[in-house]
């Protein structure tokens, strides 16, 4: 690793050790590109084996014939569908013993107890 260069921050009126870190990025990229060399169209993200690339692209080819009737988002699922219809709701079933807040899932409501340990 190079050593680093010095310089002055006129701002701050102080030193500054700046790595250089250009170097640094083009060697994670090159090391990407070499272990990781499959790369998804949509949203650029890398695969080490091509079947894996396969499964992803599933994610962003897939139907979604579940369609909410209030907002027109779709899903791949009907459970997701259901579970979304309920944000729009204001009855939130999921009510905490220790305060006042409620939640639409019974996870929200585990994970928010926590904070009053």
């Amino acid at each position: 690793m190079d050593a680093p260069v010095q310089e002055y921050d006129y701002a701050m009126n102080v030193k500054v050790e700046e790595f250089p870190i250009q170097e640094e990025i083009k060697q994670e990229q090159e090391t990407k590109t070499k272990y990781l060399p499959y790369k998804c169209i949509y949203c650029e993200t890398c695969f080490a084996e091509k079947n894996s690339l396969v499964i992803h692209l599933e994610k962003h080819n897939r139907e979604k014939p579940y369609q909410c009737n209030l907002c027109r988002k779709c899903f791949a699922k009907n459970v997701y569908l259901l579970q979304h219809q309920r944000t729009h709701i204001e009855n939130k079933p999921y009510k905490c013993s220790g305060c006042d807040k409620s939640f639409l899932q019974k996870v929200d409501l585990m994970v928010h107890k926590r904070t009053h340990t």
